[in-house]
């Protein structure tokens, strides 16, 4: 299937690519909540100074990482088979809504 082109030329993101930024989406949106509850488990157990820090980013990674990579499979796999094999992600009773 060829890939089509923009207005100016340029060609649609790899599937690759598209992996690339879900996990980097999904590093971001996980990093947040791991803060949160990274701040609260280690002062919970009494973490403090250098000890806290290192609680709070171990959790921040840990949950970015998680979270990115359900999100470069979920949005390198499902935008694939939405582009470029047109399938419907949606069950058939809600596809007249799009």
């Amino acid at each position: 299937m060829p890939v089509a082109m923009g207005p100016y030329g340029q060609s649609q993101p790899s599937c690759f690519d598209r992996v690339k930024m879900g996990f980097v989406m999904g590093c971001a949106v996980g990093m947040a909540p791991g803060a949160l509850f990274g701040t609260f488990s280690c002062l919970r157990i009494g973490m403090r100074g250098q000890e806290l820090m290192g609680g709070i980013g171990k959790t921040m990674m840990q949950s970015g990482g998680t979270f990115g990579t359900f999100m470069a499979i979920g949005m390198g796999m499902l935008i694939r088979a939405v582009v470029v094999y047109n399938i419907h992600p949606l069950p058939s009773f809600l596809a007249h809504v799009l």
